[in-house]
């Protein structure tokens, strides 16, 4: 066959899905850890617990909780990564090292990018997004986790919004690296009375 090897950038969200479905396909404790992380994630609030399962379920954030802070990506790489093309698994590597923080968006293009400032650093990085940058606003806080794709900075794995005030407490959670302590607090943001 004639076919271009596909770059980098094109295999990206192929590359990331690969350590999603060993989780998914492999062993009951990655996925039993899985709903763990998902149960924590759809807090105890009023309303239909089974929609609010099957929405952490669906956020990419509890997938990306498990594979980073939970430790399954490191452990795909152990057992996979020889398997990977070694440019694949560069960059997976690069991407477990790759800690979430907390951000303030300082500037946005909407549907494209946004310009974020990481509060632990004070580094400001501009981030292609065409999602997350439609919903984001301005001068708000998000615990987030930045990676490096070829040249450019994108979003990996979802996040959620931190209110003004609760920067160091989270933190110092994210210090802790428990993604079933990060997904209750991201539980109880859904189940506040704010939630919509």
């Amino acid at each position: 066959g004639g076919d271009r090897p596909t770059s980098l950038d094109e295999r990206v969200g192929w590359l990331y899905r690969k350590p999603a479905e060993f989780v998914e396909m492999g062993l009951s404790d990655a996925r039993d850890e899985f709903f763990s992380v998902a149960i924590a994630a759809a807090g105890d609030g009023t309303g239909d617990e089974e929609a609010r399962i099957r929405r952490a379920v669906d956020d990419p954030l509890t997938m990306d909780l498990l594979l980073h802070e939970g430790g399954w990506l490191a452990q795909f790489l152990d057992k996979r990564g020889s398997l990977l093309p070694e440019d694949e698994a560069s960059l997976a590597a690069t991407w477990s090292q790759c800690e979430r923080s907390v951000y303030e968006v300082v500037e946005l293009h909407a549907g494209q990018a946004l310009t974020v400032k990481d509060l632990r650093t004070g580094e400001a990085t501009e981030v292609i997004d065409d999602f997350f940058s439609v919903e984001a606003e301005v001068g708000s806080y998000y615990c987030l986790r930045v990676v490096l794709i070829g040249d450019q900075y994108e979003l990996m794995g979802g996040g959620f919004e931190v209110r003004v005030g609760a920067e160091a407490e989270v933190f110092d959670m994210l210090e802790r690296r428990d993604p079933i302590e990060i997904a209750t607090h991201v539980g109880q943001l859904y189940a506040g009375p704010t939630a919509h």
